[in-house]
């Protein structure tokens, strides 16, 4: 086979990102949680909640299926792409609602604004449960078309569905809309029918599309675990330790689902990163901005500091559950800023170094940074003694 004559580099050396960037906007709720009111004109919800029931069953069905067979990459990509097409009624029935009445507003804080603007994700002030929902399940069906072009490693695509899982199960709950007789039976795939598609590289475009919905879907996982955050606090309050252990637990799960979506939407090599999509965010940028994070950043803070909420037996074992997966989390993406940005600096101390003598410029990696957050995550749960050796080490208080 021939090589094409044609110079790709320069053909696309560019600055103007904007050819590369999805023209979508992704709409989440301006509180950050999940909405519990729903305006259901127009729209049959018996439907919507039996399409969704059906497509729930599915997700457990498929990450049973991966997480206990062998499976080959094309037919890890035929049960997605099955699932996919389970999405596909509960996306018609969703069809009237209407995201055009919502009050757009934007985030008062100037870097939160600027990290929006860029992901280009709107937060809507009256946005209800159905509209979340819409936008959730197109998210889900664009994801799970890239997840079988980029053939993403199994184990993370359990971690993602598992997140979806809890998302779904809170809809169906928030709903209340008892569901009879469900037509979505558990079935073994027969992968021999299924024909391999062709496999794609990582085109430029494709790796922003990547990159963007990524983001959404890691915005989505995050309301989603502060909204269960949020629910433990008020099961602890009443007395409740079961719920609100079994609440830390799914916010665990969907913060490890957002450490999918990293591993999802970085699925491109480290050149194409560097020269095209670190370039295109600026310098100073920083996942610090993310204003989804922040707010459940602060709502886990307020439940760590209920009194007895850490020494609780009942819940210690919650609480290392979730410190478990908070840890994978920071690792992993060590790993992937490792590979993307190697021994390079962040955004921000790129910005810092600005107009600094070069002997004087400040060299620590991003991979560097992240292993302090690593620590410093190990610091705010040191109430579990998990790991005795860090005491005689660094001697946390």
């Amino acid at each position: 086979m021939q090589k094409d004559n044609l110079n790709t580099k320069n053909f696309l050396k560019t600055n103007d990102y904007t050819l590369y960037k999805p023209n979508l906007t992704f709409a989440i709720p301006h509180s950050g949680t999940i909405p519990t009111n729903f305006v259901s004109t127009d729209l049959d919800i018996e439907k919507v909640a039996g399409h969704l029931a059906n497509l729930n069953t599915e997700v457990l069905h498929v990450i049973d299926y991966l997480t206990s067979e062998a499976t080959w990459a094309n037919e890890t990509a035929f049960v997605i792409e099955k699932l996919r097409i389970v999405i596909l009624p509960l996306i018609s029935a969703l069809i009237p609602i209407k995201l055009n009445p919502l009050m757009n507003v934007p985030n008062q804080t100037e870097r939160f604004d600027k990290y929006n603007s860029y992901f280009r994700i709107a937060e809507y002030r009256n946005m209800d449960l159905l509209q979340l929902l819409k936008e959730d399940v197109n998210l889900l069906q664009a994801i799970l078309i890239e997840m079988q072009i980029i053939k993403m490693d199994e184990q993370e695509i359990i971690n993602f569905l598992r997140g979806v899982a809890i998302r779904f199960g809170t809809y169906q709950q928030i709903l209340g809309v008892e569901v009879k007789g469900s037509n979505s039976k558990a079935k073994n795939f027969n992968s021999s029918t299924y024909i391999d598609p062709l496999l794609y590289d990582c085109r430029i475009s494709s790796a922003f599309y990547r990159w963007f919905t990524c983001h959404w879907d890691f915005a989505i996982n995050v309301i989603h675990a502060r909204y269960h955050y949020d629910a433990a606090g008020k099961y602890f309050a009443n007395g409740d330790k079961k719920g609100a252990a079994e609440a830390i637990v799914k916010a665990a799960i969907l913060i490890r689902a957002t450490t999918a979506d990293m591993v999802f939407g970085c699925s491109m090599p480290a050149k194409t990163y560097q020269e095209f999509i670190r370039p295109s965010m600026g310098q100073g940028f920083s996942g610090n901005d993310n204003p989804q994070w922040a707010v459940f950043a602060a709502s886990k803070k307020s439940l760590l500091a209920m009194p007895g909420i850490k020494n609780d037996e009942a819940i210690i074992s919650a609480w290392a559950f979730f410190l478990e997966k908070y840890l994978q989390d920071i690792e992993v993406h060590t790993t992937i800023a490792d590979k993307l940005v190697g021994e390079r600096p962040s955004l921000i101390i790129d910005e810092l170094n600005q107009g600094i003598p070069d002997e004087e410029k400040d060299r620590t990696s991003a991979t560097a940074g992240l292993r302090n957050l690593h620590y410093m995550r190990l610091a705010e749960f040191s109430f579990l003694n998990s790991y005795p050796i860090l005491f005689t080490l660094f001697k946390l208080k």
